[in-house]
């Protein structure tokens, strides 16, 4: 008697296996939505230690933000900010002056230095190697250097009785959106064809009262007509109005009213 043998045809193992590929395309993209939404929070975690930091340093330095040492300066020229704020990859060079640089100013405070990394930032040693940034978030380079006239003399630091609204002005920024890029074609108030930052892409910002917050590019960032990326995270939000009575009004504060 025929005995029929126990097992899966070719078809049917087929049939599997395309609906395990189709569970999978399904699903993978939602894994990695949560995966980068966990970052996001670890990120915004940092940043709060940032601006714990922040209020520390503050409170043994009579209320001074940091500022960048004129010798320090003074050794690097004209690209002193993006070394002391971590934004370029250090060279032979800059990593000698690492002792001048703010994560090395906060080094007393942070007792862990992968606060200064992004878990989606690649390109990051917080103790310092040539070719990587030594931070995944930026201090902001105007608050950092606005006291350095172009002879590197020392002038006052920017204190917490400056600022009009502390908790409306950001201190330390994402130096990209690590967790929410999406790009958009041109936008009518930037040059270029772009791609430029979706405008509602959000980024992670540490304020000026140690607070931090995740919020969309748009509604706290200088919209840039000269940043490849249609935003500049440098400088006060109200620079691109070109209005003397707004830029003065509203200088130490990034938030729309």
């Amino acid at each position: 008697m025929f005995q029929r043998s126990k097992g899966f045809t070719l078809i049917e193992l087929l049939v599997v296996i395309a609906i395990i590929a189709i569970l999978a395309a399904i699903l993978f993209p939602v894994f990695a939505r949560a995966r980068e939404q966990a970052r996001a929070t670890q990120c915004l975690s940092n940043q709060k230690e940032l601006g714990t930091a922040l209020m520390m340093y503050m409170q043994d330095n009579d209320q001074a933000f940091p500022a960048i040492d004129p010798q320090f300066a003074s050794n690097i020229g004209d690209n002193y900010g993006a070394y002391y704020m971590g934004e370029w990859p250090m060279t032979a060079t800059s990593l000698n002056e690492m002792p001048y640089t703010i994560i090395s100013l906060f080094n007393p405070y942070i007792k862990n230095s992968q606060v200064w990394k992004c878990p989606s930032d690649t390109s990051v040693d917080p103790s310092g190697k040539v070719g990587m940034r030594f931070s995944s978030y930026g201090y902001r380079y105007w608050i950092a250097s606005i006291m350095l006239p172009t002879a590197w003399n020392w002038s006052a630091p920017v204190m917490d009785s400056t600022l009009t609204s502390p908790s409306r002005t950001y201190v330390f920024h994402e130096f990209y959106v690590w967790h929410d890029s999406r790009t958009v074609a041109n936008e009518a108030w930037a040059s270029g064809s772009g791609p430029y930052w979706d405008p509602t892409d959000k980024m992670t910002y540490t304020f000026a009262d140690g607070h931090a917050k995740t919020m969309p590019v748009d509604k706290v960032m200088c919209r840039s007509t000269w940043g490849g990326q249609g935003y500049d995270e440098n400088w006060p939000r109200y620079q691109d109005y070109q209005l003397s009575s707004q830029w003065a009004s509203n200088m130490y504060d990034d938030l729309d009213p």
